[in-house]
């Protein structure tokens, strides 16, 4: 029931370009309901976003775009 409920409401929400995913509210939504389907420990939000962090910071992900290199570079992204 609570998958059923979480992707109806995430179906709708607008997620921004993959590599602004770090700082992208909705794709951490997406992530915590991932998190709580899966009943995973609430101590994995911080290795998760290391990881989020880690994969928009792949050359292969931004591909040199400035917009997502200054992103990355913000203190608090």
């Amino acid at each position: 029931a609570f998958a059923a409920r979480s992707f109806d409401e995430l179906a709708r929400l607008e997620l921004k370009p993959a590599y602004q995913a770090h700082c992208d509210v909705n794709q951490m939504r997406m992530d915590e309901a991932v998190c709580e389907m899966l009943s995973l420990p609430h101590c994995l939000k911080k290795t998760i976003a290391k990881m989020r962090d880690a994969w928009c910071a792949e050359t292969s992900v931004h591909g040199g775009n400035k917009m997502a290199l200054q992103l990355l570079s913000q203190p608090d992204h």
